[in-house]
């Protein structure tokens, strides 16, 4: 699948960042084998988490639209198994399956206030697990940092801030890593 220009321009900005958090840490990381790429609407994010070193088969995606949950398994970027119309509180109380990483990107202001969500959060991802967060406003990042620790149960291990990097888009000014406890 060949993505138009403004995705291949904010995919290659996002694997920038990601890899500049990661140099920060200055340890050897590994997201897989299975990553949940959360809110990841059509797939789009694909082919960043497989450039991370994810099997396109081990790459899962959790969004409530459904249309583009069904956008992404006919792209071909989603197995069907993998994707879940639905959201990650919804797929954490049905008994979905934890993962070794996850990505939010571009996360939603309100979803860094929301408990059960950072609650549902902390259960998906595997101790030890990363989790890739980026956000378009200081604000939505200061808020996530906040519940992340107190109900995730996440501790943020690395960033990569706007200024780090030229960006393309303000979907991902700010890029936070952060590991399961």
């Amino acid at each position: 699948m060949t993505m138009p220009y403004w995705e291949t321009e904010h995919n290659a900005e996002l694997l920038m960042r990601i890899q500049a958090a990661v140099a920060e840490t200055g340890e050897e990381l590994s997201f897989g084998p299975r990553m949940m790429d959360i809110g990841g609407r059509d797939g789009v994010a694909v082919p960043v988490l497989e450039l991370l070193g994810v099997r396109r088969k081990d790459i899962s995606i959790v969004d409530p639209a459904q249309s583009e949950v069904e956008r992404a398994v006919a792209s071909g970027l989603i197995l069907g198994h993998h994707a879940h119309p639905q959201s990650l509180e919804e797929y954490v109380d049905q008994g979905g399956a934890q993962v070794d990483s996850a990505a939010l990107f571009n996360i939603q202001p309100r979803l860094s206030f929301d408990v059960n969500f950072m609650r549902a959060l902390g259960s998906v991802v595997r101790p030890r697990g990363l989790v890739v967060v980026t956000a378009c406003e200081p604000a939505t990042v200061l808020t996530f940092r906040t519940n992340a620790e107190r109900h995730a149960g996440l501790e943020r291990i690395a960033s990569a801030p706007r200024s780090v990097l030229p960006t393309f888009s303000t979907s991902n000014n700010y890029l936070h890593l952060w590991r399961k406890a």
